[in-house]
């Protein structure tokens, strides 16, 4: 796989769907908070290839496409919590954002 340009587009596909909030407030929080969390996300991903081949973001993002397509805001916003929640689990089980 080619973790690199797979970690680019996670983060494309993820702004995209918060620009189109169309709130520049919003936007600049998850830009700061990316910032922050970017790094561990990119790391863990590199050391554990397997998240992508099992398919959770690929399959969470489709779902969250298809909500935006059909106007199902409620749909959206769950796909993309849901998405969210998976990876941070994921993270903080393996100690990835310890002290």
């Amino acid at each position: 796989a080619d973790l690199p340009r797979a970690v680019e587009l996670n983060k494309t596909f993820h702004f995209a769907v918060y620009e189109a909030a169309h709130s520049p407030i919003l936007v600049e929080i998850i830009r700061a908070l990316w910032l922050k969390a970017g790094p561990v996300i990119n790391l863990d991903l590199r050391a554990n290839p397997d998240r992508l081949a099992k398919g959770d973001a690929i399959r969470f993002h489709a779902e969250v496409r298809k909500a935006i397509e059909a106007g199902n805001g409620v749909s959206a916003q769950a796909g993309i919590a849901a998405d969210i929640k998976g990876a941070a689990d994921f993270i903080l089980s393996r100690g990835g954002l310890a002290d």
